[in-house]
């Protein structure tokens, strides 16, 4: 596959803090202890590449740790302009012993995700929200908003039912496949801990990477490899020119009729005890205190905020910042200067609910700011004249499940449905050498 032709990011800022505004000395340290990924996703134990690590052994290359607490910061009450944290109950355990439910809530929401998983073909012309609010299930705003916006992962208001129920089907199928919680984060440098693993195991297999260079011509002749690809190298260097049987590319450039903008930001926060503020997060009893899943629903923070914002929060235990620090990841489907009003609201309402306690301490040491843009709609794969096949960047999704996908209908593209993706490794001879 070729590299990108343009860079996916834009108008990226980067902010270090001035050391005036924070204790001495400062807690930023070398740029070696930070693996800032500039595109946080889930990993879902259900999920298709989950299990393609698992029998590929691939995911011998990597470590992970679980995701088990997932929030919404929101209104007590839709006349309060208070926000708070509140855990979603997302296993049936949660939902059974959940003091905030009342029984004909638990009751309903339990019937509502068994309705779910008996419908995943669903072809309702109704909304999720719609359902939920039916006299059939008669659910309240809080749980609306877990359901669409924290189990669904919904970005946006108005999804549909099949795309609901697919999606709440695979959080809740994640449960016991790797342990009693449905997600788990990849350490180290999150998705590009993943494409490293796949590039060695690639590599092992006789594949050559060559790195940070753009197409600068493509000719295609005759022959077993007729295409010629020539990159945008300094003369004399090496490989500046390979042939290849096929080609991939990254799609033709849309008009901004055809994308959306998503604003993005990364802020890293210092302070706050051994593993920082976020201990506030999570019970004294909690097994896994590293990761977790903050979602504010839309309008929480004011009326322009129509869409959720969507945050993702690790510690020092996942291996991308010191341990005490914590980054912050948030994302909003929108652009401009209020897009990043809200997402910077939308921090500083989570910390100063993190941060009630006197004696906690809060400093934001670096903040990123940046957008990318997404196609509205997949065209899927589309091959030219040449044969050169044409494919859209995975989506900015909160998981991995688009990635994957165009990776499988790249590989049946180029060498049939008869030609296994991703090859199990047979372990039969190691187990008889044991």
């Amino acid at each position: 596959m070729s590299p990108v032709d343009d860079y996916p990011y834009h108008s990226a800022v980067l902010t270090r803090v001035p050391t005036s505004t924070l204790s001495q000395p400062s807690p930023l340290q070398s740029s070696r202890a930070y693996s800032i990924d500039l595109s946080p996703r889930l990993l879902y134990c259900s999920s298709d590449i989950v299990s393609c690590l698992a029998s590929t052994k691939i995911s011998e290359y990597l470590e992970f740790k679980a995701l088990d607490s997932i929030f919404l910061l929101q209104n007590d009450s839709s006349a309060s302009s208070v926000l708070k944290l509140d855990k979603v109950p997302s296993s049936r355990e949660d939902i059974f012993t959940s003091p905030s439910l009342s029984l004909s809530e638990k009751r309903n929401l339990m019937k509502f995700i068994t309705f779910s998983q008996q419908n995943l073909s669903s072809t309702a012309p109704e909304s999720l929200d719609d359902l939920l609010k039916s006299p059939e299930y008669h659910l309240p705003q809080t749980l609306r908003n877990a359901i669409q916006y924290a189990i669904a992962l919904s970005p946006t208001p108005g999804i549909g039912q099949k795309e609901a129920f697919k999606a709440i089907q695979r959080h809740v199928a994640g449960f016991g496949v790797y342990g009693p919680f449905p997600l788990i984060v990849p350490l180290h440098g999150g998705g590009g801990e993943l494409s490293q693993a796949f590039c060695r195991t690639a590599a092992v297999n006789g594949a050559t990477y060559i790195l940070n260079r753009k197409i600068r011509g493509v000719r295609k002749d005759e022959g077993e490899y007729p295409f010629d690809v020539t990159f945008d190298v300094e003369e004399g260097e090496a490989l500046g020119r390979v042939r290849c049987r096929h080609l991939v590319r990254a799609a033709r450039e849309r008009s901004s009729r055809d994308t959306v903008e998503i604003t993005k930001r990364v802020c890293i926060v210092a302070g706050g005890g051994n593993n920082g503020v976020f201990d506030e997060l999570f019970s004294s009893d909690a097994q896994f205190k590293d990761a977790a899943l903050v979602i504010v629903p839309p309008h929480a923070l004011n009326v322009e905020q129509d869409v959720p914002i969507q945050i993702i929060l690790h510690g020092g235990g996942i291996g991308e910042c010191p341990m005490g620090q914590w980054i912050i990841y948030s994302s909003i489907r929108q652009s401009g200067a209020s897009a990043l009003d809200n997402l910077v609201l939308a921090e500083d309402k989570l910390l100063a609910c993190l941060s009630s306690a006197d004696d906690l301490q809060i400093e934001k040491v670096l903040e990123l700011t940046y957008r990318c843009v997404e196609s509205r709609e997949d065209d899927g794969l589309q091959r030219d004249d040449e044969g050169i096949v044409h494919v859209d960047d995975p989506s900015e999704s909160m998981d991995f499940d688009d990635a994957y996908s165009k990776a499988r209908k790249i590989h049946v593209e180029l060498f049939g449905e008869d030609d296994e993706f991703m090859e199990q490794k047979d372990t039969s001879n190691e187990d008889e050498d044991e």
